[in-house]
């Protein structure tokens, strides 16, 4: 880890810490609990809107994930945004590039009347653990036949590639992996934004650029490296287009994209 000192509202600073080559940038927000002397709370937020405009001049593909005071001011993020009273709704929002402090606060209130938000929370981020969890502990022993499976998210198989859903999914079933959403990179379609998409129609057209969220034991190795990001890197695969299929053959490994494990 390195530190530069300097201001993220120059961008003298943003090149020194070379930001036009950086792939992520998360911007933390004001602190609402300390004192300020701004007295419209809602200019909380302008620095923090300043340091994106900023880094989005320097690298306008950098994707950045920006912490706010108020969702109201989602919409000085955006060149064009449309109206919308809900921020759960904002592209930004639906993206994971917006983070409002309050959420936290709703989440632990929210948890006194449903505590399985805790066990869900748990398993998106870390995975579930007899370990760590009592009743899950409990749960496995009085069925031993069961076997915990963990969340996880994975690149699509090269033979994939250019397919429907439907294929992807009996394709990760016989790897023992079942499909819940697709991770849609931005120019997996006409996307500017990331985005998931939660139980895809059947005939939805599976790209290069999409990520497969999949609840299983284990992922096979094969599974595990993103062929086609280290592809776009050498310029061997364009970005979003949507002939990609599982014929391209990698410049770095040499073998089949679309190839799976065999047992």
């Amino acid at each position: 880890m390195f530190l530069v000192n300097g201001s993220p509202l120059k961008q003298q600073t943003l090149h020194k810490a070379n930001i036009n080559y950086a792939d992520k940038v998360v911007i933390l927000g004001h602190d609402s609990t300390l004192n300020s002397a701004i007295s419209d709370h809602e200019m909380l937020d302008a620095e923090s809107i300043y340091i994106y405009q900023a880094v989005k001049k320097v690298n306008k593909d950098v994707q950045i994930l920006t912490e706010l005071v108020y969702s109201s001011n989602i919409e000085f993020l955006l060149p064009i945004y449309p109206p919308n009273n809900d921020y759960h709704l904002s592209t930004l929002y639906a993206a994971g590039e917006v983070y409002i402090s309050a959420i936290i606060d709703t989440l632990t209130c929210q948890s006194y009347f449903n505590p399985h938000i805790v066990t869900i929370l748990q398993q998106i981020l870390k995975g579930a653990s007899e370990e760590d969890d009592e009743q899950l502990r409990d749960m496995m022993r009085a069925h031993p036949d069961l076997t915990q499976s963990n969340l996880w998210q994975i690149p699509v198989p090269g033979i994939c590639v250019g397919q429907d859903f439907e294929f992807l999914f009996q394709t990760l079933l016989k790897e023992k992996l079942i499909c819940m959403a697709l991770y849609r990179l931005r120019g997996a379609t006409d996307n500017d934004y990331p985005y998931v998409y939660t139980n895809p129609e059947k005939d939805t057209p599976i790209r290069h650029r999409d990520r497969a969220f999949v609840l299983g034991i284990e992922i096979p190795e094969d599974l595990q490296g993103d062929l086609y990001e280290m592809q776009e890197r050498e310029k061997d695969v364009q970005l979003g287009h949507p002939d990609a299929s599982n014929q391209v053959v990698s410049s770095i490994t040499g073998k089949h994209a679309g190839k799976l494990r065999s047992n």
